[in-house]
């Protein structure tokens, strides 16, 4: 069954917001809208010092306000590499600033809001209370693989998360995750930037600061591909090599660095990191699924986050594991890679679609509900 966004503008949109609150940036915005009002860097900063003659009155920023100054601020993070919120002060500091960037009455609308598999369930009860009990807000939380799902109209495959924390491999099948199956992998885009940083050091580039790692973080994304094959480039890194402005209006030029970089999502052993690849992270929790689904799930293998961006990451992939299973002597069996354009957002672009069914109305957990029912357990596993 395929879905698709309201044409419309209707003001009974704003009723309902959608959250995606990860670890590395947020996206917030309304039910039945193409995209979010806002994306921001998931962190609180307060000033590391106090301007002179001047009353300082906001003691805590938020996201894109202190990016670009980081060196300024003490800076926080609310939720930690597992997707655990570790920081509430902070936590409740950003879901402030949603409300008050997004304009809206959070007594007076509904919050869908997306989970991890690694959250806590001490932390799911609390977001309850938080959205309900202070923000007097209605509520439900969904697994961020199911609205990915969503956001590309299936209810089986395998979804790849490819978050800044770590890369989680979630399996579905018509609709319902295969809990058992589920696989945490260590690679994401934060390990990449460390790989590439040591790289700019080895290149003299200064990497010392929270402001010059940004910048090399944004080089990373400008600059890097994946390799469709490796042995071959790896012999002829010189026609790869770009010359690259700095802000500083100093030029970097980087060859194999180009490519070495997502090539560790291929071979950790480059980092001397003691983890599995991603294919065979895929294969594996391909492989713990029964054996009737394994087909289905190889059809519908769909890409999302931030680091599954690289150019040609499907094509190698896609490769990549066809040859696992040529290996494995399983030759008809056909993989294919869904990697659409504006995949770094479909955990909320699913929430969006989701939110506007008329047959998910009556899912809300507003005051009158929780109060008289309690959390349930179906809940508290998403």
């Amino acid at each position: 069954m395929k879905f698709s966004l309201m044409k419309e503008f209707n003001m009974e949109n704003l009723n309902t917001i959608v959250l995606d609150i990860g670890q590395f940036s947020s996206k917030i915005g309304f039910a039945g809208e193409n995209q979010p009002r806002d994306v921001f860097y998931t962190i609180t900063g307060s000033p590391k010092y106090k301007a002179i003659g001047i009353e300082e009155k906001k003691q805590l920023y938020i996201g894109n306000e202190i990016i670009d100054s980081l060196g300024l601020y003490k800076v926080h993070h609310p939720i930690d590499n597992g997707g655990e919120i570790v920081d509430w002060t902070h936590f409740e500091a950003v879901i402030d600033y949603i409300f008050y960037v997004l304009r809206v009455d959070p007594s007076v609308c509904n919050v869908l809001f997306t989970t991890n598999p690694f959250l806590s369930r001490e932390s799911k009860i609390r977001l309850f209370q938080l959205f309900i009990e202070k923000y007097q807000a209605g509520y439900y939380p969904v697994r961020g693989a199911l609205l990915t799902m969503y956001s590309g109209g299936f209810d089986t495959g395998l979804i790849v998360d490819m978050g800044a924390a770590n890369i989680r491999i979630t399996p579905i099948y018509k609709g319902y995750i295969i809990e058992h199956a589920i696989k945490f992998l260590p690679l994401g885009g934060n390990v990449l930037d460390q790989f590439m940083q040591k790289k700019m050091q080895e290149l003299g580039v200064s990497v010392e600061s929270a402001v010059q790692r940004n910048i090399i973080r944004g080089l990373k994304e400008q600059a890097c591909f994946c390799s469709v094959d490796f042995e071959t480039d790896i012999t002829q890194a010189d026609k790869f090599k770009r010359e690259y402005e700095l802000p500083d209006s100093s030029k970097v030029v980087l060859g194999a660095t180009r490519f070495l970089v997502p090539e560790l999502l291929f071979q950790p052993q480059l980092m001397s990191l003691d983890v599995e690849s991603l294919p065979v992270a895929i294969n594996n929790v391909v492989e713990a699924c029964d054996v009737d689904i394994r087909r289905d799930l190889l059809a519908n293998i769909f890409l999302t986050g931030g680091s599954s961006l690289f150019p040609f990451l499907e094509i190698r992939l896609k490769r990549e594991l066809e040859e696992t299973l040529v290996n494995m002597g399983k030759i008809a069996q056909d993989v294919h890679i869904i990697a659409p354009k504006g995949r770094s957002l479909s955990n909320w672009v699913g929430g969006s679609i989701l939110a506007m069914l008329p047959e998910f109305q009556d899912r809300w957990i507003n005051r009158k509900r929780y109060y008289e029912e309690g959390i349930s357990e179906e809940l508290l596993k998403a």
